[in-house]
Parts: structure tokens; sequence; C-alpha cells
């Protein structure tokens, strides 16, 4: 789907147009482009695809942001964000999703070696048992 797009073109511009485009308000966002995005490395709106996977809450989102998080998060290192702060991202995105997956897949990271990952998920499960 995404090579028919800005992407396949290799124009930065274009390319943060484009998604910036697909994501506005304006327009209702296909989940599987959401999908899409949240795994192509050639765009650098990484947190605002998480985000609209967060205000969609579709558990289907589930294994795609465990597979982001699978896949480490140095790949959003160009935010200059430390692991923490991406941790947030997704930690924000599956707790409010809040299906048993989502809750799995926090729980799961918050034991992971990474300690900032994991404070990031201890904290945000703890905000479920108040």
């Amino acid at each position: 789907m995404l090579d028919d797009t800005p992407l396949a073109t290799g124009d930065e511009e274009a390319i943060y147009d484009w998604v910036s485009s697909q994501l506005s308000s304006a327009v209702e966002v296909d989940l599987e482009l959401l999908h899409e995005l949240l795994h192509d490395g050639r765009h650098c709106q990484h947190q605002a695809v998480v985000r609209a996977l967060q205000m969609r809450r579709d558990g289907r989102s589930v294994e795609h942001l465990a597979a982001a998080l699978d896949g480490g998060v140095e790949r959003f290192a160009y935010t200059c964000s430390e692991a923490g702060v991406i941790a947030k991202w997704f930690s924000h995105a599956l707790f409010d999703i809040g299906t048993p997956e989502a809750f799995r897949v926090l729980h799961m990271y918050a034991a992971s070696a990474e300690p900032e990952i994991a404070e990031e998920m201890q904290y945000r499960l703890a905000k479920r048992r108040i």
C-alpha cells in the first residue's frame, strides 16, 4: 500500500506533507495504513502515528505496537527522545486500548532489561490500580 505514496520517492518534504495529511483530523485514517506507517522507517512521524492508534483504541493495533517495541526504541532515535519518553508513547496507547492483550504487553515490557522502558510500563500499570 505504501509503495504508491510519496514514501517511495525518498523526498523528505513530500513524505512529511503526505504523512501529515494522512494524520490530520480532517482525514479518516485507515487503520491498516496506520499500522503500515508504524512499521515504515521512511518517515519521521512515528509519535503521531502511535497517538493516532491510541485515539482509535482498536485492539487490532496491539500486535503492531508490540512488534514496534520488539524492534527496539532505538529506531525512533531521530526524535532525540530518551527510551523512557518513547516508551511513554507506547504505554499510553496500550493502556488506552485496554484489552487483556494490551495489558499483557505492558506487563511484558514492565520486566524489560531497559530500565527506562520498564519504569514507564510499571508506572502506567500502576495507574490501572488507582
